[in-house]
């Protein structure tokens, strides 16, 4: 989709407010030299001169004295292109390349990282660096090195030397490296074998216009900001620098809006398309789905502000899957209008025979099975209304300073109920601990990011031990999260159970459902077969299928252990093993193994399929690890 023409604008002038800072930072270093350290000469050497600049224009980004750049701002930015969780990725001996004042230090993990050292020859930041150091609680673990990565002599002095780091870590540094390729090279050396290189970095730009854009700035930007260089290829640079397992790059659109629309291209598409008009538009030339929606109901200001997931199409199409919406299902969010209006979308669609509204009282269950007349359900989806009060709704909305035209424009029956949204959902789930698992999924969207935490405790003191958190992203700020939960032990994948940024706490997260490890050899064939004749062994039962290196397993209990092989082998003596004939219903634990081949190596890929005890799965995928590792 073509970018939209105003946001190409507004992108290419956004390095304008960092060129008056680099000025500001100018300034600032003048003063500096002349009248607090009375050494006017120094203004003569470019070298002295640009390392205060910079230093003085660092300091003053991501401060809260920065009326261009506050620090909320620019935490914000970073952690929508992913910055906290490539820091948090770091483990062992790390050594970090420009940390600058120390903007980063309080995202490493704490539990992962043994010993940092921090490589920065911009002495001037060194304090606020320590400063952020200690406020992070690394004081003891982190050294600051005031060199250069290619001063060998300085790095031995502090006992830096080759394959000694199992993470190597730069954060916008390679593009004012005066020698990129050659500090590539020496940074691939450090690392130990199977050591990892994180590198975040803006590049030259594939699209014509805006490279040239860039080539503009640039003639400018390498004075303010100490050599930065706008137009590097520096994922060539590190592809160049060794010899690499693996790479991976990321720089791929979450959804087909997060470049925008072009709306002057969307009204000639629809010829009815006008400011309220759009969600409706976009609807029915993306989606194929036709719709009317009353004036006086919610919408949202643009489809950029909903969700818009990428589906899996992949599923069993023997299987009935049935659903409940729940923002169709309970008085508070719906009247005679809106019940008109849904059934009016429905019959426009066609769908009547897949989508069947119904209207309950206030008194009437939340997730009404019985008066559906339905034994069971696969899920349940809910909007709930976020707000406790009307008054609570318009304090919310005068918060946000947002134009006119994209007010919500919902009403208080579809917005407020008693309690807010935290209130609704507890509501929910005590009406899920009866139905139990007359519903596989029960999940909810929460508007509010102060609720998940609330919401996943309060499942968590109801016993539930299998639930899922989400982040829901679009266009540039608005976000929502999704929460679900299941009284059944099947487990979802990985990306869903998880699929947040490190903004949510780990301890509101459920356990892992996939576990990963490498075996280094090239033969995928013998690593399936060595896992073959390993599960062939256990009383468990096993299938796997070598044409697509994968299989699939149930146990009864933790039948891996010593005493368990005993007793499997004294079973297989006497003729006694039942293994083929258990029900894998009743398993307690299900799991998928999944074989991939990549540059020298094998990743075995462990999934939770089922089962409701995390000790078993750990157990289990700490036995496969051991085991194929001899």
């Amino acid at each position: 989709m073509a970018l939209n023409m105003k946001g190409r604008a507004i992108s290419y002038l956004e390095p304008i407010p960092f060129l008056l800072v680099g000025l500001l930072g100018a300034f600032l270093a003048v003063f500096n030299i002349v009248f607090k350290q009375r050494r006017p000469q120094d203004l003569l050497d470019l070298s002295k001169f640009s390392d205060q600049a910079f230093g003085a224009t660092w300091l003053i980004v991501g401060t809260e004295i920065d009326p261009l750049f506050p620090r909320d701002q620019i935490a914000e930015r970073e952690v929508e292109k992913g910055v906290p969780a490539l820091i948090a990725s770091a483990t062992g001996a790390v050594i970090e390349i420009g940390p600058g004042s120390g903007n980063q230090v309080s995202r490493y993990d704490r539990s992962k990282v043994t010993k940092i050292y921090g490589i920065e020859p911009t002495v001037s930041l060194h304090p606020k660096l320590r400063e952020n150091i200690k406020k992070a609680g690394l004081s003891d673990i982190y050294t600051i090195v005031p060199c250069g990565i290619q001063d060998i002599k300085t790095l031995q002095q502090y006992g830096i030397d080759q394959e000694a780091f199992d993470t190597v870590l730069s954060i916008q540094v390679f593009c004012s490296i005066p020698n990129p390729k050659e500090t590539a090279a020496a940074l691939w050396r450090l690392l130990k074998p199977g050591g990892t290189t994180i590198v975040y970095e803006h590049v030259k730009s594939q699209d014509f216009v805006a490279s040239k854009v860039q080539d503009f700035y640039n003639i400018v930007w390498p004075y303010a900001f100490q050599g930065c260089q706008l137009d590097r290829d520096t994922a060539r640079t590190f592809r160049e620098a060794g010899e690499w397992a693996k790479t991976i790059m990321y720089s791929a659109p979450r959804t087909i809006y997060d470049e925008g629309v072009d709306f002057s291209v969307l009204a000639l598409q629809d010829q009815e398309f006008k400011t309220r008009q759009l969600t409706i538009s976009l609807l029915k030339r993306d989606f194929g789905v036709l719709v009317e929606l009353p004036d006086d109901r919610l919408c949202p200001p643009d489809l950029l502000d909903t969700t818009s997931e990428s589906y899996d199409d992949r599923y069993d199409p023997n299987r009935e899957v049935v659903g409940l919406d729940i923002d169709l299902a309970e008085s508070t969010d719906i009247d005679d209008k809106n019940l008109s209006y849904a059934r009016q979308n429905i019959l426009a669609n066609n769908l009547q025979s897949r989508i069947r509204p119904l209207l309950t009282k206030p008194q009437d269950p939340l997730i009404p099975l019985d008066s559906l007349v339905l034994e069971s359900i696969s899920f349940t989806i809910c909007n709930p209304p976020f707000y406790s009060s009307p008054t609570e709704l318009l304090a919310s909305a005068a918060a946000k300073s947002r134009p006119p035209h994209s007010a919500c424009t919902g009403s208080p029956i579809e917005m407020v109920t008693p309690g807010g949204e935290i209130a609704f959902v507890t509501r929910m789930i005590d009406e899920s601990e009866q139905l139990s698992i007359r519903c596989q999924w029960y999940t909810t969207m929460l508007g509010k990011f102060s609720s998940v935490g609330v919401v996943v405790e309060e499942l968590k003191k109801r016993g539930v031990n299998n639930w899922a958190v989400k982040e829901f992203v679009q266009g540039e700020k608005t976000r929502r999260w999704g929460v679900g939960w299941s009284w059944d032990h099947r487990r979802p994948r990985e990306d869903v159970a998880r699929g947040v940024s490190t903004s949510v706490p780990k301890h509101l997260l459920p356990f892992p459902s996939e576990f990963k490890f490498e075996i280094p050899t090239t033969s995928i064939d013998l690593v399936g077969s060595t896992i073959h004749m390993l599960l062939g062994g256990l009383d468990l039962r096993w299938q796997y299928r070598p044409h697509i290196s994968a299989g699939v397993g149930f146990a009864k209990a933790n039948v891996w252990s010593r005493a368990a092989r005993r007793q499997k082998e004294r079973e297989t003596s006497t003729g006694k093993s039942d293994t083929e004939d258990e029900d894998v219903g009743e398993a307690a634990l299900g799991f998928r193994i999944q074989l991939t081949k990549e540059t020298e190596v094998v990743v075995v890929t462990i999934r939770w399929l089922q089962g409701n005890d995390s000790v078993l799965f750990e157990s289990f995928c700490g036995m496969m690890k051991r085991q194929i590792a001899k």
